[in-house]
């Protein structure tokens, strides 16, 4: 099944083990319907070679079953956060003159023809020390590693699996499938959803375990009912060390009919499935997400002990990811989760992608940019390797011009804190090592691989036995049809960076040198052709380095005679011997200094591949006067020492940092220990700007202090100088802070700032007062100046319009606006296509933003929009503004964070740019209104203005449906003469 993305109210139902359905049964968050029951049927079947022999498949027999084991390791306590955001510019765009390794094997999966004719394949395998396993749309086949020959020679269908199972898992075969190779458990897990109605359920998702090794044995077969449509199903594996988290993770969209009710996170009880016993189900749904993935567990050795469950998405801003624990007690059928993820800042990144270009064709690809791409990969390293886990996730992002890069992020896990109090104290009843613990995370590394002219996107990545990452995606442009290529990095190389990309032609890449062309039209509601769900990167358990990646291609150019194609590589630094240094805590520590200080921060060795040898400590790069001493020079494998840190108190305030090196034989690795350094709380800070007693203030003021020793602050605003109610409370790591709260006009305010360093919280300041002028007004003794201006009566400012898709009535064009805009003359207006869908630009010339002391600095222009509306709030079609400051290279939303009147209601649910903040009704239906956004950051630069109007081909909005705008300006202040 196609997902769709269409939205509506949410829904509150529960399923029992009857498969009945009753009031749910809150357990945390109460904004989150949090259900438990269990599968609705299960049952074992007759071998599968058994079941495709009376189908007509054949295949050659199979050697023994192999049983994998848990290895218990043991883990260090670290901590450690995040990056603060960078620029989206910082794309990896050149080489790094050390090639990707060659692929290994390389050859065709199954075709459209053979897997129903879907559009597009939802491609997804998995390997095993003996066959590559493929699933796509509602087929599947196993092909021989060493020979890449298939093992049978007609495609099996997606529900043989469930063959004399009964019921809808049985009797349809609607795809959305997953396959995924359990390491640990040495079994397969395969499954895919089944349903009759988007309206009607029941509403299944089906799922087959492996008895043994072997995938044409006998399987243990589980339905599980859902309340809702479950489509665009993820699953993944998680272990833990002592079993008590052990789960089958599951991510889906959930709709009635076409109206999106949200994501839901689910976990099924993995160990009972594997020995095809009753399994508990435990669901929450209404998480206001989207292409969220669960984590899935790689390899042999499980996450610590107790280490509840993650899934993660990104933040939809473009400034980092989101990490969500779902905490087990299967002895109890509970869970504790809410909706309230981590967030982890990374450096940020734009979406809102326009499709991918292809030679030969003028019909653009689906880059499918709203969605992280799967797997999203975890590795544990085991009682002698490295303390952290680690992951790595992939999605496409904007590097500039509307050019696709292939972004990738890696995350360390280390155990953190119990969960205790509230309806997490149950959780102590039943645990024989405690109760669940959610895991400390944060930002390894990352970076977007984006070389050359060529778009990259729906890839796939994961990581080896010794950390080393392989990444394999799509990549197409203007003078290429789609190809499939990869990269890869390895633990040692430098931060941020893959290898130089494998180009067919070259050297023998995944893909034939020559590829065709995708010529079908867009679909279902995407503003582009439909082009992969996603593709799988999977990690070979015989040597747990080799990774084995299958995507789509076309061979000749056609419409929708789509290929898949099942490739090999491996990184010649998997297996060698190799060690790691780390240093806990990771994150920057604080010391409030006091004569004779004394701090210790724990050091640890961890093995990699084969290494057997012994670690020598050094410490080098601290600052003069600060004497690193430690316990034990001397590590082995998983051994930990103490490094204590001495004479801080002849030290400047200040952050400092240094080398923690271990050698072993030629072979250093090194860890940065970062600490900071106050002598004495911060004083108490300075107010600046606005000036006490100031009026004529912007309702969205940037605020300034001076703070000798301050580290952070904390500033408060209220309506009162008594402070009795805080109107906003907000940090900043600098000397401004522009609140997130739009003001009122015409009102006074007060505010204080609270400065925090590492000996704690400082002095508060005295208390500033202003008061607001109206919105976008120069203060009073100050005029205007207008550093652009169109009124579009005429012609002599030069616009550019840029149709990405969409038909005439969509574009962008100067004309009267329609009737009930409540604008009269001449402005320009876009449509709201039902034919086709839309993704039409206006784009302005050049325009040089006032000086920065000529404030406030603002757009504004007269507007009126209406659009399909999604619910109460969000918008299905709609229009937003963004902003370019390198000649539109690349592209900002200006947001609600920068609006003065006219906020925008929503975000969009659909068109190409989902998530993106947007307007599609109007306050005032037949009236016009004055958008004002605020510039002040811009000043001095020069920019470029964009009008996205955006709508898909279903359903058009109440007319005058479309956006009309007039009266353009972009103005600053100046002292009066």
């Amino acid at each position: 099944m196609r997902n769709v993305f269409k939205g509506g109210a949410a829904v509150a139902l529960l399923i029992l083990a009857t498969g009945a359905i009753a009031a749910p049964s809150a357990v945390g968050d109460p904004k989150l319907r949090i259900e438990v029951g269990q599968d609705s049927k299960h049952d074992v079947s007759e071998p599968m070679r058994d079941i495709l022999a009376r189908a007509g498949v054949t295949q050659p027999a199979i050697g023994p079953a192999t049983e994998r084991f848990n290895f218990l390791p043991s883990f260090e306590e670290l901590t450690g956060l995040v990056q603060k955001p960078g620029s989206s510019s910082r794309a990896q765009v050149g080489p790094v003159n050390i090639p990707a390794p060659d692929v290994l094997k390389a050859f065709n999966g199954l075709s459209g023809s053979e897997s129903g004719g879907f559009l597009p394949p939802d491609t997804t395998g998995d390997v095993s020390p003996a066959h590559f396993f493929q699933m796509v749309n509602t087929a599947w086949m196993l092909f021989d590693k060493a020979t890449g020959n298939r093992v049978f020679a007609t495609p099996a269908l997606g529900n043989s699996f469930f063959a004399g199972f009964g019921g809808l898992c049985e009797t349809t075969n609607q795809g959305d499938p997953l396959v995924l190779w359990d390491d640990a458990a040495g079994r397969w897990i395969v499954s895919q959803f089944a349903f009759t109605s988007l309206t009607v359920g029941p509403f299944l998702q089906c799922v087959a375990i492996s008895q043994t090794a072997d995938p044409l044995g006998a399987y243990y077969r589980y339905a599980f009912a859902y309340p809702v449509f479950n489509d665009y199903g993820k699953m993944g594996v998680w272990r833990t060390t002592d079993s008590s988290q052990n789960a089958y993770l599951f991510t889906m969209h959930e709709f009635i009919g076409n109206a999106f009710q949200g994501t839901s996170f689910a976990a099924v009880e993995r160990d009972k499935m594997l020995i095809g016993q009753p399994a508990k189900f435990i669901r929450a749904g209404g998480i206001d997400v989207f292409g969220a993935l669960p984590f899935h567990l790689e390899g042999q050795f499980g996450m610590p002990e107790s280490a509840c469950p993650m899934f993660v998405d990104r933040i939809s801003t473009g400034a980092g990811y989101h990490v969500w624990d779902f905490c087990l007690n299967w002895d109890a059928g509970t869970t504790t989760f809410t909706d309230t993820p981590t967030s982890i800042i990374s450096d940020s990144y734009a979406q809102g992608l326009a499709g991918i270009p292809q030679l030969g064709s003028a019909v653009r690809l689906d880059d499918f940019d709203t969605n992280t791409m799967y797997l999203a990969a975890l590795r544990a390293y085991g009682p002698t390797g490295p303390g952290e886990a680690t992951a790595v996730i992939n999605h496409a992002v904007d590097v500039g011009a509307d050019r696709a890069g292939a972004r990738w992020a890696q995350f360390g896990f280390t155990p953190g804190e119990t969960v205790v109090g509230g309806v997490a104290g149950e959780f102590k009843a039943g645990f024989e090592s405690g109760a669940p613990s959610v895991l400390t995370k944060r930002l390894v590394d990352q970076g977007t691989f984006a070389p050359g002219t060529e778009h990259r996107w729906l890839g796939s990545i994961n990581q080896d036995k010794n950390g080393n990452i392989g990444f394999a995606y799509s990549v197409g442009s203007p003078t290429i049809n789609a190809q499939i290529r990869h990269t890869a990095r390895a633990r040692t190389d430098a931060p941020g960076l893959m290898r130089d990309e494998i180009v067919p032609g070259f050297t023998e890449d995944c893909t034939p040198t020559t590829t065709g062309a995708q010529l079908a039209a867009p679909q279902q509601g995407r503003p582009f052709s439909r082009w992969g769900d996603y593709s799988t990167t999977g990690v070979d358990p015989s040597d747990d380095c080799t990774f084995w990646h299958t995507n789509e291609y076309y061979a000749t150019t056609s419409n929708t005679n789509w290929q898949t194609r099942v490739c090999s590589f491996k990184l010649a630094e998997c297996g060698q011997s190799d060690f790691s240094v780390e240093a806990t805590p990771t994150s920057l520590v604080p010391f409030c200094v006091a004569p004779a200080a004394s701090r210790t921060f724990t050091i640890r060795a961890g093995a990699l591949g084969s290494f057997a040898g012994t670690v020598a400590l050094s410490a080098s790069g601290f600052p003069g006067g600060i004497f690193p001493t430690f316990g034990t020079t001397t590590l082995t494998a998983g051994q930990t020492t103490t490094l204590a840190l001495n004479g801080f108190s002849i030290n400047p305030a200040g952050t400092y940092q240094g080398t923690v090196t271990g050698t072993s034989g030629a072979q250093s690795r090194s860890a940065t220990v970062r600490f900071g350094i106050s002598t004495a709380p911060a004083a108490s800070p300075t107010l600046l700007t606005p000036t006490s007693g100031a009026t004529g203030v912007s309702i969205r003021p940037s605020l300034s202090w001076n703070a000798p020793g301050g580290i952070s602050y904390k500033i408060e605003l209220s309506l009162s100088n008594t402070f009795a109610t805080i109107l906003e409370t907000g940090t900043s790591t600098t000397n401004s802070y522009t609140p997130a709260l739009l003001l009122a006009t015409n009102t006074p305010y007060f505010w204080r700032v609270t400065p925090t360093n590492y000996c704690g919280v400082g002095a508060v300041s005295l208390t500033g007062n202003f008061t607001t002028g109206l919105a976008g007004a120069c203060p009073a003794g100050t005029n205007d100046l207008t550093a652009f201006s169109d009124t579009v009566d005429g012609d002599k400012v030069a616009w550019t319009t840029q149709s990405i898709s969409g038909d005439a009535a969509a574009a962008w064009s100067k004309r009267i606006p329609p009737t009930g805009t409540g604008l009269a003359t001449r402005a320009w207006v876009a449509g709201n296509s039902t034919t086709a869908v839309a993704d039409q630009r206006l784009i302005s010339p050049p325009i040089t933003v006032p000086v920065a002391t000529l404030r406030p600095l603002t757009l504004a222009f007269d507007a009126h929009h209406q659009y399909e509306v999604d619910g109460a709030v969000n918008c299905w079609d709609g229009g937003f503004v963004e902003i370019s400051t390198d000649a539109g290279a690349s592209w900002l939303p200006l947001g609600n964070q920068r609006t003065l009147t006219d906020a925008y209601p929503g975000v969009l649910s659909g068109s190409g740019s989902a998530g993106e903040s947007a307007w599609c009704r109007q306050a005032t239906p037949g009236t016009a209104v004055r958008s004002i956004f605020t510039l002040d950051e811009f000043a001095g630069q020069t920019v470029q203005l964009r009008f996205r109007s955006v709508s898909d081909d279903n359903t058009s909005g109440p007319a005058p449906a479309g956006w009309s705008i007039d009266n353009i300006f972009v103005k600053g202040c100046t002292s009066a003469p």
